[in-house]
């Protein structure tokens, strides 16, 4: 009788689950890699800092003589051409300063510099996780940058500089490699001495939208709510956009709840800068997060006791502050830093970092923010899994009805395309993207370093109808 009676309350118990309204968060399953791509794509977000940079200065000329006279008094006698060039570099990129001086001559400029990475949205209201060097990049490398994107003077200095390598060694010429040296050299000088005025602007991207072959790049401008140290400090910012119902991706409670541990599978999604200037790629294609693969090699703790998460899984710059999931979807920390060589050493292989999910979550609750999803990212991944269980005709008006909303989420378009019937995918044609030079490796102070302090540095056109970024990434001591 106990049996049966035992028997009739379980079942109740079963029916009575079975009836319960479903859980606005899905239970946590396995995912493939596939399936994290798709779900991470909505949320996951380039994060540009905008500075509009006033700058007054004195302008330079170089001591030709002196600098000549130096070089020929390093020249061992009987020494190739070969060598006498590279002692007149060694000579003048070793005290700049003792060859340049300050004109009376004055001069203001204006400039518009941008520093790029990747974050993520994780409330439906708009707060946004990224890293403290995506938005609070170092302040000098922002006006040597400035300084750069001026370009006129150093142009000048650099004819002077040449002048001054055909009276040390006739008959020399700068090679390309030794004009990118002795240009960042000044452009350093001037911003050392140069007075700036910084005006910065945070802005997320959320997508683009075409019209009749224009395309629109959506932002939305970011108030910075809390911000740490780059590493080796608390690389955490916490952003917040003015809006509702954005798209979310669920963060793990903490690192120890994920379960993550050495040999698990992680996922790193982002906006590489190489990509962003590839000019051969088409330009929707370069507002497209990219995904690298790989595994946990070790947990880490820093000094001040917060962890680190190792992996091989590649980190690139332009990727700073995005996402790191593991299997189960859920996002364990952000992409931050590599370890490498010094100056002049090759760049080491797989030593790739990751700031955990727990401290995220500490800036988090000190701002009293809960991580949730939204109705759009419930709505998305009930589509997406409509999909997977092969039900087009159930997945196809789910999408329809968040594209309306959500015009500008790529991944939207391309599953409506894919499903429509009679339609096809155009491929988007916008103008090209401003020519840039090609990345730089990143500025590094051995044994570590950002993979993004300045990663992505350029010109903004106005109205953001277009993103022209420019790489310039300068190695320092």
């Amino acid at each position: 009788m106990q049996r049966a009676l035992a028997g009739v309350v379980l079942l109740l118990l079963a029916v009575s689950s079975g009836c319960r309204p479903k859980s606005s968060e899905d239970p946590l399953r396995r995912l493939s890699p596939i399936q994290i791509a798709d779900r991470s794509k909505p949320a996951t977000l380039m994060i540009v800092a905008q500075y509009e940079v006033a700058i007054d200065l004195l302008e330079w000329d170089v001591n030709a003589e002196t600098l000549a006279a130096d070089t020929r008094a390093r020249i061992a006698p009987g020494a190739s051409a070969q060598e006498r060039t590279a002692r007149f570099y060694e000579t003048f990129l070793a005290q700049p300063s003792r060859y340049l001086f300050a004109t009376e001559r004055k001069r203001s400029l204006t400039s518009k510099i941008t520093s790029s990475g990747s974050g993520l949205a994780i409330t439906p209201d708009g707060y946004v996780v990224t890293n403290a060097h995506v938005v609070e990049p170092d302040q000098e490398e922002v006006k040597t940058a400035a300084v750069e994107a001026v370009g006129g003077l150093v142009k000048d200095d650099l004819a002077k500089i040449r002048a001054a390598l055909q009276q040390g060694v006739p008959g020399a010429e700068m090679s390309p490699d030794a004009v990118e040296r002795v240009s960042r050299a000044l452009a350093v000088q001037y911003a050392r001495t140069a007075r700036f005025d910084l005006n910065r602007h945070v802005l997320a991207v959320l997508g683009y939208t075409e019209n009749n072959g224009e395309v629109q790049v959506h932002t939305k401008e970011c108030e910075i709510r809390k911000v740490g140290k780059k590493i080796p400090g608390k690389d955490v910012a916490i952003l917040k956009m003015e809006g509702k119902d954005f798209p979310t991706v669920p963060l793990a409670p903490s690192l120890e709840e994920s379960g993550l541990r050495t040999g698990s599978d992680v996922y790193i999604v982002g906006y590489p800068g190489a990509v962003a200037i590839e000019r051969d790629f088409s330009f929707a294609s370069r507002l497209e997060s990219s995904m690298t693969g790989g595994h946990v090699s070790g947990i880490k703790s820093m000094t001040d006791g917060w962890k680190v998460i190792q992996t091989d899984a590649a980190i690139n710059p332009g990727n700073s502050g995005g996402p790191v999931f593991d299997s189960l979807g859920q996002v364990v920390g952000l992409a931050t830093f590599t370890l490498g060589g010094g100056e002049g050493q090759p760049q080491t292989q797989g030593l790739n970092f990751v700031v955990s999910v727990d401290l995220v979550q500490d800036f988090l609750r000190e701002l009293n923010v809960k991580p949730s999803r939204s109705e759009f990212t419930a709505t998305y991944v009930r589509a997406l899994d409509e999909l997977d269980a092969h039900h087009r005709e159930r997945a196809l008006p789910l999408l329809q009805r968040l594209q309306a909303g959500h015009p500008e989420v790529s991944a939207l378009r391309g599953f409506t395309s894919q499903l429509t019937p009679g339609r096809s995918v155009t491929p988007s044609q916008p103008a090209a993207i401003a020519a840039a030079p090609p990345p730089q490796p990143p500025p590094e102070k051995p044994p570590r370093k950002g993979v993004h302090p300045m990663a992505i540095l350029g010109v903004m056109a106005a109205g953001m109808a277009l993103i022209v970024i420019i790489i310039v990434l300068a190695n320092r001591n």
